[in-house]
C-alpha cells in the first residue's frame, strides 16, 4: 500500500482533527480499479469507506474516481 500525499506523517490534535491533512488509501489488486476498496481521511479526522457516488462502478476518493497503478 502506498500513500502519495507529500507528507511523511499524519498528526492529530487533541480534538481528533488531522490538522489539514486529507488522504485516500487505495487497496488495489490484479482485478483492477472496479474491485478496489478505499478509505478516506478528512481534515476533521473522520475516516470513511469510499463509495461510488456517481454510479460508474468505480469508488470516489473525494470528488473524483480512484485509480489503481
Amino acid at each position: 500500500m502506498t500513500l502519495r500525499a507529500g507528507r511523511t506523517r499524519i498528526t492529530f490534535d487533541d480534538m481528533g482533527a488531522s490538522r489539514g491533512f486529507n488522504a485516500t488509501w487505495r487497496l488495489c489488486d490484479e482485478r483492477g480499479v472496479r474491485a478496489a476498496q478505499a478509505v478516506v481521511l478528512s481534515p476533521s479526522g473522520r475516516l470513511r469507506q469510499a463509495v461510488d457516488s456517481d454510479g460508474n462502478g468505480i469508488l470516489n476518493g473525494g470528488s473524483k474516481d480512484i485509480s489503481c497503478p
